[in-house]
């Protein structure tokens, strides 16, 4: 299942179905007229490691890999061909026949593969470097330190914020995210998405680095967004744009406009390109752990499940993400499970959002034909076609139903793999009708939100963690008023404008900051904490709580264990409560990576 590549370059490559410490865990080929990978192709060895023993099954397996051996092959000799870029990332490896480089052969694009590989270290040897405890003491190559210091305000080694924000393996190794769309293909907008994906995901960093400089927030703002690199168009091979007609190639800009474009100038601070001269390109950011999907899957192969508790902290955390990144004027537009990932390292226990390829940055009134997952897709974007914040928080609330209760109301509808918690595309970049939408589907979502039976249905399918009948109805009505809480603010918060929407999110009392807080205090109210903010406090769940105390003086409630799961200070008051400037300050760095200090492992419980 995992073979060793040798290309024709020298460079030894492994196309694997299980990979060590990434997200991809299965190989999975869709079908592609793309000229690249052969037309009619379609092999799935699934996420649980097991393929069939049929030999026609295995001959089919073996002719996919050989495929795809040919399609990297050729791509990786284009982007290696380039004098910088073996001076920006290390080809070497520490034994002979060892591959250096992962591809991820699982992607929703077509034309699209990650692959991990390692940063160029300039002041020592890789094998010295795989042995430190501390990695990021070293130089890496310019491109790298130009984006951490960039980011950081700081070219100290140690950098103390990437060890408070950060795990200690930073920036070793990087994710590259390769993009090679064949020139027949790319007069179509919607197959060109790996530019605009490093503009918006620099939009926000820029953004932030704006705030962090003139002190408008706080360092570990953006905890939970992958950090840009580099971006380079790729010249000099077949997916060159031709000297005539080149005003006949569009793609999305960030805003969802088709452009021409020959007309692009990149000035992104961190772009090694003046131009888009290809449709060969490729990304590095820093690497992320497994998705979310992946770790789904490995639990049912296990016949586990996530417990509610869980479902909630992550539900949590990505409020916080998607408070962030709206904060900032951008909407994902197509929140799944596969484009959320874990941090590596000791930050595994916080949520990445990734894959910005088909978001759009507001204001817009643009209405571009990108693809999105049919199983979470909000149904205020397929009715309105325009983009709106809201339609990211359905789409999170969807994605917490699927955590908690191991499938959704319409999965009945949607050709959803039994043995996968991968969803399917309802329109694939590429395709002849890119809006096709299942009308049932849609009729599913409106009935799961008009009649109250179906959610009540899901809630008592469910078998708690606390028990006794005075939990599971503190649970059920918890669960309850979260639903309503949701279809509230679809109703009241899509009528607002997208300016007036991006101004009061972050205004205490406002509409738009009361629909993601609102969220955040009914979750709050599961859990016990030793201390919380009574900002975090909603007085209806508080007198829930009270009756709760009435019965039962010992608290049984669900405990948020921080030294296991991240807890983000997003709009919370950090004025010092009964601790010293020193203890609050250290406990907020921490406690909002969700990784504590060996110091402060005495409780399970810490102040929120």
């Amino acid at each position: 299942h995992s073979r060793q590549l040798s290309a024709a370059s020298g460079i030894p490559v492994c196309i694997a179905k299980q990979l060590p410490s990434t997200a991809c865990s299965a190989l999975k080929m869709t079908s592609s007229d793309s000229g690249i990978l052969p037309p009619k192709l379609s092999v799935n060895l699934g996420r649980s490691g097991r393929t069939s023993e049929d030999p026609a099954t295995k001959e089919l397996v073996q002719s996919a890999l050989n495929e795809v051996e040919k399609y990297v092959k050729r791509l990786l000799q284009c982007i290696c061909g380039s004098s910088e870029f073996s001076k920006k990332y290390d080809l070497s490896s520490p034994k002979p026949g060892e591959p250096y480089i992962y591809v991820l052969t699982t992607f929703n694009a077509p034309y699209k593969f990650q692959a991990e590989l390692f940063p160029n270290v300039s002041k020592t040897s890789r094998e010295t470097m795989c042995k430190a405890k501390d990695p990021e003491q070293f130089t890496f190559h310019e491109a790298f330190e130009t984006a951490i210091q960039r980011y950081t305000e700081s070219s100290a080694k140690q950098n103390s914020v990437l060890r408070e924000t950060r795990a200690t393996d930073f920036c070793y190794p990087v994710t590259m995210t390769v993009e090679a769309v064949p020139l027949g293909k790319a007069k179509k907008p919607s197959n060109l998405l790996l530019l605009r994906e490093f503009q918006i995901l620099t939009w926000l960093w820029e953004q932030y680095r704006h705030e962090m400089r003139s002190k408008q927030c706080n360092f570990d703002h953006m905890v939970g967004f992958p950090m840009p690199f580099e971006y380079c168009s790729v010249s000099g091979t077949e997916f060159d744009y031709p000297a005539r007609g080149f005003e006949a190639y569009n793609y999305y800009d960030t805003h969802g406009n088709s452009m021409d474009i020959s007309t692009i100038t990149l000035k992104l601070p961190l772009s090694t390109s003046s131009c888009v001269s290809s449709t060969l390109s490729y990304m590095t950011t820093e690497k992320l752990g497994p998705c979310v999907s992946y770790l789904i899957e490995m639990l049912r192969s296990q016949s586990k499940y996530f417990n509610l508790s869980s479902a909630m902290m992550l539900f949590d955390q990505l409020i916080c993400r998607l408070i962030v990144m709206h904060k900032y004027g951008v909407v994902h537009g197509d929140l799944n499970t596969d484009c959320l990932r874990f941090g590596s390292g000791n930050a595994c226990n916080v949520l990445y959002i990734s894959d910005f390829s088909t978001s759009v940055q507001m204001p817009s009134s643009a209405k571009p034909s990108f693809g999105y997952h049919e199983r979470f897709v909000s149904t205020l974007r397929v009715k309105n076609k325009i983009f709106h914040f809201m339609q990211d928080l359905e789409s999170a609330y969807y994605i917490f139903l699927l955590l908690a209760f191991g499938c959704l109301p319409w999965d009945g509808r949607i050709k959803v793999d039994a043995s996968s918690s991968l969803p399917m595309l309802s329109e694939q970049a590429g395709t002849a009708n890119p809006v096709v939408y299942s009308s049932s589907v849609i009729k599913e979502k409106d009935n799961f939100w008009e009649v109250p039976s179906i959610i009540l249905r899901l809630i008592r399918s469910k078998e708690f963690e606390l028990e006794g009948d005075l939990y599971h109805n503190f649970t059920e009505d918890l669960l309850m008023t979260l639903h309503s809480k949701m279809k509230d603010l679809m109703t009241n918060c899509s009528q607002i404008g997208q300016d007036a929407f991006m101004r009061d999110i972050n205004t205490t009392g406002s509409v738009p900051y009361n629909a993601y807080m609102g969220l955040r205090k009914c979750l709050a109210s599961y859990f016990r904490f030793e201390t919380l903010n009574a900002f975090m406090k909603d007085p209806a769940t508080e007198a829930k709580i009270g009756m709760l105390h009435m019965h039962d003086s010992t608290d049984r409630r669900m405990a948020w264990d921080l030294s296991s799961w991240c807890w983000n200070h997003i709009g919370v008051d950090t004025k010092p409560s009964g601790l010293s400037n020193y203890l609050q300050k250290a406990m907020m760095a921490s406690v909002s990576q969700g990784w504590m200090r060996q110091a402060n492992r005495t409780s399970m419980m810490y102040r929120a």
